[in-house]
């Protein structure tokens, strides 16, 4: 009886990380993944539950709150899972519907590259919150070769320059100037105690 209504309460509406349901919702998420046998529809299951995590993310920062790291972990988490999931199926020689399989293997691709720009955010983040220059400027070291990979250099139209952003005397309004896409919110001011 517990577990059917810990299903039906975490599938009725969003529950976010800063409920006291967030951990009963993990877990019906963990258990109906766990009791789906079909791999490919467990690997849509677990696709699923990392767009559900997309979700709260951009709930969060919508209305300014902090993101806890646990919830991208589990995002990243739930990605990698479905990536094996979808390469062991590849790989046999089994039959599968490779036409649900093309598009499993697409929402992946989406979904990677969306992790991707969420802990670019998250480096950027910190750099922007220290107050102090010469502390923004040793994030800022090795930084670049980090976030400059292809998918965020054609998102952002171009290289970041992470000294330039760290030595700007408003690094938030530099990032924005580089990239506006990976400034949702007002990083300085919402996110001054972040802790990822």
């Amino acid at each position: 009886m517990f577990f059917p209504m810990i299903l039906l309460i975490s599938t009725s509406f969003m529950i976010l990380p800063d409920s006291p349901l967030y951990n009963f919702k993990l877990f019906a998420e963990d258990i109906s993944e766990s009791f789906t046998f079909d791999d490919l529809k467990r690997a849509e299951l677990k696709l699923k539950h990392a767009e559900e995590r997309t979700k709260e993310i951009e709930t969060l920062m919508s209305e300014k709150k902090v993101v806890p790291q646990n919830v991208v972990d589990d995002k990243e988490k739930k990605i990698k899972d479905a990536d094996a999931i979808i390469a062991k199926i590849e790989a046999s020689e089994g039959k599968h519907d490779s036409g649900f399989l093309d598009s499993l293997r697409q929402k992946l691709m989406v979904a990677f590259k969306q992790v991707e720009v969420d802990q670019v955010r998250a480096d950027y983040a910190r750099l922007i919150s220290e107050d102090d220059v010469e502390k923004r400027k040793q994030l800022a070291e090795g930084l670049d070769a980090r976030v400059n990979t292809p998918s965020i250099t054609i998102l952002c139209l171009g290289k970041l320059s992470s000294q330039q952003i760290a030595s700007a005397d408003s690094p938030t309004d530099e990032l924005k100037r580089q990239c506006p896409i990976l400034v949702p919110f007002d990083i300085k001011k919402e996110v001054k105690n972040l802790d990822y």
